[in-house]
C-alpha cells in the first residue's frame, strides 16, 4: 500500500515540475515574442535557469533521459506555437 502512496506523490510531483517548466517557458516566450519584445537578457536567462533547476528535480523523480524527454517536449511545443505566430515573409 505505501508503494501507491509513493506513486501516487511522485505523479504529483511530476505533474507540478512540468507546470512550473512550461510556466517558465511561457514567461521566456512572452518576453522575446510578447508585447514587450525587449525583454532584457538577464530575464530570459533568469527563466531558463530556472527551467534547469527544475529539469533536476524532476530528474531525480524519474530519471535524466525521461526529465530530458520531457523538457525537450515542452520547448518544443512553446517553439512550435511561436512559429505559428510568426508573420511569414
Amino acid at each position: 500500500m505505501r508503494q501507491d502512496k509513493n506513486d501516487h506523490t511522485n505523479y504529483s510531483e511530476v505533474a507540478q515540475l512540468r507546470q512550473q517548466i512550461e510556466s517558465e517557458y511561457r514567461a521566456a516566450c512572452e518576453g522575446l515574442h510578447g508585447l514587450a519584445m525587449r525583454a532584457r537578457h538577464d530575464f530570459i536567462q533568469a527563466r531558463m535557469q530556472r527551467v534547469e533547476e527544475y529539469y533536476q528535480e524532476l530528474s531525480s523523480i524519474v530519471g535524466p533521459e525521461a526529465a530530458i524527454t520531457t523538457v525537450i517536449k515542452i520547448n518544443d511545443a512553446f517553439a512550435g506555437t511561436q512559429r505559428k505566430q510568426e508573420p511569414q515573409p
